[in-house]
């Protein structure tokens, strides 16, 4: 599956990239902002592809000017509280100073609240990333009360608090560029090896999103009209 939104594009994590994402996660810059900080081995990174490989963990390449810079995530997903956590580690030095972490989160926004249909998202994050709290804190995340612990705290965003929050921020980006009325969202055989296709199939013809469907080069596509 690709989700394309504005400028970015961002792939659903594959077998053929986890040995890619090992490599970004072991590097000393990534690790020392994670929680979980040792060395991680192939055998280690394939159990865990095996284990999110799911319907519950939505874990996505992001392509920035045609280059893999980041990963991204929705995982845990909750379904009858319609909750998820979610995560974002920007690779490149030069582009995590950029509006990349901003712009993903909203360009994704359609996905995670009007496909998807979650209603409330978890993030944790380490006390002494400073400007990963501030990105969030611009979308309206707040801390969940009692959740703190020696290294990292959880912070919690509502659907509301995002839509209210990003309003003035959609009118400000707007002179920048960035636009979020090019959805498209490819569905590719990959995603039919297991009975996630399917699953990702009901909630886009479910969605409250008006799509233009169509079939391309073996992929389903759906366009937001």
């Amino acid at each position: 599956m690709i989700v394309e939104n504005n400028t970015l594009k961002i792939e659903r994590l594959q077998e053929k990239d986890i040995e890619l994402v090992r490599q970004w996660r072991n590097s000393d810059d990534i690790r020392n902002r994670m929680i979980y900080k040792e060395i991680i081995t192939p055998e280690m990174q394939k159990k865990w592809f095996e284990n999110i490989n799911n319907f519950n963990n939505f874990y996505f390449i992001v392509h920035y000017k045609n280059k893999k810079v980041a990963l991204s995530n929705i995982k845990n997903i909750e379904w009858e509280e319609r909750s998820g956590e979610v995560g974002l580690f920007v690779v490149d030095k030069k582009i995590r100073g950029s509006m990349l972490p901003v712009f993903a989160p909203l360009s994704m926004s359609d996905f995670v609240f009007d496909i998807l249909k979650l209603k409330k998202l978890l993030a944790r994050i380490r006390k002494d990333n400073v400007k990963a709290i501030k990105f969030n804190k611009i979308f309206g995340y707040e801390i969940v009360p009692g959740s703190e612990d020696k290294e990292s705290v959880y912070y919690v965003l509502t659907e509301e608090k995002f839509r209210r929050n990003t309003k003035k921020l959609m009118t400000l980006l707007k002179t920048a560029g960035y636009s979020n009325k090019g959805l498209t969202i490819v569905m590719e055989p990959v995603d039919f090896e297991t009975d996630f296709g399917e699953k990702m199939i009901k909630l886009l013809d479910n969605s409250d999103i008006i799509f233009d469907v169509s079939k391309q080069a073996g992929n389903i596509v759906y366009k937001k009209v």
